[in-house]
């Protein structure tokens, strides 16, 4: 199992998070519909004309490194939703960041099943918060190495329905997960299994896979997606697991499948580099930053609804914004 995560989520860390993300910049984005895209972005197929955005900025609110607490996450993205709502905010905002510990219970959660009695899942749970969820779905786990990203859009000005705007947050992931060097990442809501899966080859080069159990040649769940539409306005979104610690997933059944298991992109490389008897261990590998990945994502969905450009937005100058509008 991966090493886990620092969980160090006190004030300071989210205070210095704050003012590093303080500085505002612009990235332009590449026409979806360019062939010269990205590779990542070319991997997947082209958003269709019809998702175009009518906001052309996707403003970027990212808090870095810091381990941001669940309510606190849902509070803000309720007050932007709010706001855009009525049009006070006109532009759509999204978030990335990593949680501090915690299982959500979506709507469609059943805590007698879904919350595992053992004496391991009870204690793992007692280290973390759980927390009700207004998204869809049921259980799941947030926490430190997995990148989160909440966009808050206004999904009539996209142009585009809730079922297009799911598949597109799927594509995002698998985009981001194979721009990594994961492969077999597939898109799981056309097999009636919402997320990012990874399929797990039956044998490898005639030997069976060395970090796999035998008994498991399921796909693997790397990425969920869950989503919450008030008054024409999405909230909640995606995760992509980058690094986290898997064993934090054993208290519960994700999303409700008792078939489900996860994995991550630093565990996939793993896999990979063992076939290829590769040692090195994966997190020395630079890109596996899961802030970095989370601001990835949310570029590969604007780029995929067609926006313009993204602009990022320090956390406090959203927060000040939000405030004078009366909405925080």
């Amino acid at each position: 199992m991966l090493p886990s995560a620092a969980r160090d989520c006190g004030k300071r860390a989210i205070e210095r998070a704050l003012l590093a993300s303080s500085t505002p910049s612009t990235t332009l984005l590449r026409s979806p519909f360019s062939s010269s895209t990205s590779s990542s972005s070319s991997s997947s197929p082209s958003p269709s004309s019809s998702s175009s955005s009518s906001s052309s900025v996707l403003r970027v609110v990212s808090f870095g490194h810091a381990l941001v607490p669940y309510s606190e996450a849902l509070a803000l993205q309720n007050s932007i939703a709010e706001a855009r709502k009525v049009g006070a905010l006109t532009q759509d905002v999204s978030l990335s960041l990593q949680h501090a510990p915690v299982y959500t219970l979506g709507k469609r959660a059943r805590p007698a099943t879904d919350l595992l009695p053992s004496a391991a899942a009870v204690a793992a749970r007692a280290s973390a918060e759980v927390s009700a969820s207004p998204r869809g779905g049921q259980a799941t786990w947030h926490g430190p190495g997995q990148a989160v990203v909440y966009p808050i859009l206004l999904l009539k000005g996209n142009r585009i329905g809730v079922r297009r705007y799911m598949e597109e947050l799927e594509a995002s992931l698998v985009a981001v997960a194979a721009g990594l060097g994961v492969e077999g990442a597939r898109a799981g809501s056309g097999a009636g299994s919402p997320g990012a899966w990874v399929d797990v080859p039956i044998e490898v080069e005639g030997a069976e896979d060395p970090l796999m159990d035998p008994a498991r040649k399921k796909p693997l769940k790397i990425g969920a997606v869950g989503v919450r539409v008030s008054g024409g306005v999405a909230t909640h979104g995606a995760a992509l697991n980058v690094s986290p610690d898997l064993a934090a997933f054993g208290a519960i059944v994700p999303c409700g499948d008792e078939g489900a298991a996860p994995t991550s992109v630093a565990f996939e490389l793993q896999r990979k580099r063992k076939r290829l008897r590769d040692r090195a261990p994966p997190h020395e590998d630079v890109s596996l930053d899961a802030a970095k990945v989370g601001l990835e994502v949310v570029g590969e969905l604007a780029r995929r609804l067609g926006y313009e450009r993204t602009e990022r937005v320090g956390v406090e100058e959203l927060r000040a914004e939000l405030s004078r509008l009366g909405f925080l």
